[in-house]
């Protein structure tokens, strides 16, 4: 056994004391039986990382999903995460040239009206529930001596 197949194969206490390429073959066979219960053969094995580059994580692949080749699924892996790397960055775009125009700005004067209104009714609801009854029960209780004691409340009360 080579060194490197002697460190591969070491017990690590980070691996539930398993080697890495036990706990690299597990996880493989753990996703195949989640795929086969779901009915689903996979066509593509996307490996990263400097592991792909071993030659017992292609083995072990090819072992447990026979079908695709690893150099091509990584090859299509990375052009598919290319293609959404461009859709991302041209939608960060879009949105960029959409704040900085004068659209939005127009669309959301347009629309204040309604958001006032929409925000007028709970707010007022709460503060006559909140400051304005029991700002008037402590007057009556005699806890507020004059009306501008009450108004000092209340506004006090409101802003809580």
């Amino acid at each position: 056994m080579s060194n490197c197949e002697e460190i591969l194969n070491q017990p690590l206490p980070e691996l539930k004391h398993h080697s890495w390429v036990r706990s690299f073959s597990d996880s493989l066979t753990e996703a195949k039986e989640k795929l086969e219960k779901l009915g689903i053969v996979p066509k593509l094995v996307l490996m990263t990382g400097g592991a792909s580059r071993m030659k017992f994580t292609h083995l072990l692949c090819q072992e447990m999903f026979p079908e695709p080749e690893p150099e091509r699924c990584i090859a299509m892996g990375l052009a598919r995460v290319g293609r959404w790397d461009l859709r991302a960055a041209t939608f960060q775009q879009e949105v960029n040239k959409l704040f900085t125009s004068n659209k939005l700005k127009v669309l959301i004067k347009r629309h204040i009206p309604e958001l006032i209104e929409s925000l007028t009714k709970p707010l007022t609801d709460v503060l006559i529930v909140n400051a304005v009854k029991a700002g008037l029960k402590d007057w009556q209780k005699n806890k507020i001596r004059t009306l501008a004691d009450l108004e000092i409340s209340l506004i006090s009360q409101a802003e809580q």
